[in-house]
């Protein structure tokens, strides 16, 4: 009974000659004959299988330089072999996954803080955290003065409430309030530095310790960025801004200059971000000394942009109250393609999740392998000045013909007025001392926060009587996941974060004036009285309640409102007169633009798009089995053995060779095939 002869599929890449590089350089290299070879082979060793096989024989690499010919034939004699009809090019791409950032994964899919990234950890007591502009560190844990002046310093504060008893205890999942510093000058005993701005106050209770990391200051430039000096696995992130902040009312407001990273102000400008973005975000890959580490470009609808310590406002898996797990990741799965008119070039859409409700965020740039945030609101918490890691959802505005049930239109006025614009905006608040009501927190003592970063427009309309209209504002339902009630924060073991107020910001400006939400001026925005202002300092506010709230306000509340300003924290030089801190040579202050490098992982497929010339050579079962070789015997030697194919142009000019690693056997029993690529 006959049996098929295996047939064996071997690939080989080509490598160019000299001559060959010099002719593809002119646009001239063509293909024409190939020579099977065997002159690195002495049959006589591979004589006893027993002793030793030629098969182990290891091939020399292919050199540029090699030497050629004396004649354009195989090793068995037989003429060269016409590559004509036997070459094709076509397009590959080849693809792999790519997962790097800040956070180790060596629990699963719990992301921990790789501590090979940090400087140094610490540990500090309920007890010192007061309220001052100091971190007094446990004497227990190691001390180095040089890792914590003038760097980052990552807090995981944790209230002296509830269950959570030790750092151990303490994973990335479970939903704390993390705020960034900057240490600064070195205080007594050398176990205390001070830090940017006032932190918590916890109120003098020695229950539970916090934890704080710290973190190279411009870490992407002095240590992070060089593939030379440290396993780079961190991406950059840059936050440019072109306005000041909405409540900077003193210093310098200079927006190129105070408020952003300027370096990268060229590119919100490339983008096309101009009028409509006050800031935009870059999570770029574009380190020192590393190559192209993720290909050519990432691969679309690939990309998971993971946040452990975000506390992010939509999470629709929990009711109000109730996110128990902390962290989110950003996807472009599912994004159709688009086309990016002003930058000339394809992208995804980042999105908040994969459901049919998720929001865009920001947009993925495959082949410049930029991730691009626009969402407001996550660069509010992603900037170190924002005094926050929780996100506050939008607020959905509109206008109402009537007040609150307990006024009427002869009673107070509609807040509106012909002609004018209304950009509309809110800012929680609560009591910065720990603070308790029996077996309910009322406040966990964190310092005031940054407003929503989100701001909704309306303009002016009457109604059908023709009288001006109140203005309404409310939440949308399941965005309060962290905020915790009273009761919450106690069962809840101090995570998430605490509102005891709720204050709605308001700006009115004429409406021919509007010109884009990045032309708007600082200043003027007022803080709402009477109905615009919800909560009392005595409780924390249930997040049940502030999902149902409405807000429904009159021209008396805005007239008796104040002017909004940002707290000391944002308003001295730490925010805007000291321009572009991180290429000061000081080891103090926390601007806008200060964050070089993404706190986060980054997950995605990169893909090498690949232009390729392939030739296939087939070797039947009865070709290529004796051979000129002056030591191959036919009496003695069953098999050949091929370490070379060699290839010519038409004018018979060796151009390149195809090298296997060891030589590859042939005799009667195999049939070949054998594909040579080069890839370009």
């Amino acid at each position: 009974m006959p049996f098929a002869k295996q047939r064996e599929n071997i690939y080989l890449d080509i490598k160019l000659s000299d001559a060959g590089r010099r002719l593809l350089s002119l646009g001239k290299l063509k293909f024409s004959k190939a020579i099977f070879s065997d002159r690195e082979m002495n049959y006589k060793i591979g004589r006893t299988p027993s002793v030793y096989s030629i098969a182990n024989n290891n091939v020399l690499n292919s050199t540029m330089s090699a030497p050629t010919f004396s004649a354009m034939t195989n090793f068995d004699g037989t003429p060269a072999i016409d590559l004509a009809n036997r070459i094709r090019y076509y397009d590959r791409t080849v693809t792999g996954l790519t997962q790097g950032g800040m956070f180790s994964h060596i629990t699963g899919d719990t992301p921990e803080i790789d501590y090979q990234l940090t400087l140094r950890g610490g540990e500090v007591r309920s007890v010192d955290v007061d309220g001052g502009m100091q971190i007094r560190l446990n004497a227990n844990y190691p001390w180095n003065r040089g890792n914590w002046l003038g760097n980052l310093i990552l807090a995981r504060w944790l209230p002296p409430t509830g269950g959570i008893t030790t750092i151990q205890q303490k994973t990335t999942r479970i939903p704390l309030v993390c705020l960034w510093y900057r240490g600064e000058d070195i205080k007594t005993a050398s176990i205390i530095f001070g830090t940017d701005r006032t932190i918590p106050n916890f109120g003098a209770l020695n229950v539970k310790p916090s934890e704080v990391f710290s973190y190279p200051w411009s870490g992407m430039t002095r240590r992070y960025g060089s593939g030379s000096t440290f396993s780079t696995v961190v991406w950059n992130m840059n936050i440019t801004r072109t306005s000041p902040e909405f409540g900077y009312v003193t210093g310098s407001t200079s927006a190129h200059t105070s408020f952003s990273s300027i370096e990268y102000n060229g590119m919100k400008h490339f983008f096309g971000f101009d009028d409509n973005y006050r800031q935009v975000g870059f999570i770029h890959y574009t380190n020192a000394y590393t190559g192209k580490t993720f290909g050519d470009r990432l691969l679309e609808g690939t990309m998971e942009l993971n946040m452990p310590i975000l506390l992010w406002w939509r999470k629709p898996e929990y009711n109000p109250g109730f996110g128990d797990v902390g962290g989110h990741t950003f996807y472009d799965k599912g994004s159709p393609k688009l086309y990016d008119s002003v930058a000339r070039t394809t992208y995804t859409l980042l999105k908040d999740g994969t459901d049919a409700n998720a929001i865009v965020v920001g947009r993925v740039y495959q082949k410049l392998g930029i991730i691009v945030i626009m969402d407001p609101e996550l660069l509010t918490v992603l900037s170190y000045k924002g005094n926050r890691n929780w996100a506050l959802p939008p607020l959905e505005v509109s206008l109402s013909s009537l007040p609150t049930s307990t006024a009427s239109t002869e009673s107070v006025s509609g807040l509106c007025q012909s002609g004018k614009t209304y950009l509309v905006t809110y800012v929680p608040e609560c009591n910065t001392v720990y603070s308790t009501s029996g077996s309910k927190v009322i406040s966990y003592g964190y310092q005031q926060a940054m407003h929503c970063g989100y701001i909704q427009r309306v303009d002016y309309s009457n109604d059908s009587s023709g009288r001006d209209m109140y203005l309404r504002a409310t939440f949308p339902s399941r965005s309060f996941p962290y905020m915790r009630s009273g009761a919450g924060a106690t069962f809840f073991s101090g995570t998430g974060w605490i509102a005891n107020h709720i204050n709605i910001l308001v700006k009115e400006m004429a409406t021919s004036a509007f010109t884009g939400i990045d032309n708007v001026e600082a200043t003027g925005w007022t803080k709402m009285v009477g109905n615009g202002r919800w909560g009392t300092s005595t409780a924390a506010l249930d997040p049940y309640h502030v999902q149902a709230k409405q807000f429904v306000m009159t021209r008396e509340d805005f007239t008796n409102g104040s002017e909004y300003a940002l707290g000391a924290w944002f308003n001295n030089d730490n925010l805007g007169s000291v321009a572009n801190q991180r290429n000061q040579l000081h080891n103090s202050g926390l601007t806008y633009g200060d964050e070089t490098f993404f706190y986060g992982d980054i997950k995605c497929t990169h893909a090498i798009d690949d232009h390729v010339l392939g030739i296939t050579l087939e070797l039947s079962s009865i070709d290529f089995n004796s051979s000129k070789n002056s030591t191959f015997d036919g009496k003695l030697d069953d098999s050949t053995y091929i370490t070379e194919v060699a290839l010519f142009n038409e004018k018979g000019v060796l151009v390149g060779t195809a090298k296997p690693s060891y030589p590859i056997r042939k005799n009667y029993n195999r049939h070949i095939v054998m594909r040579l690529e080069l890839v370009y």
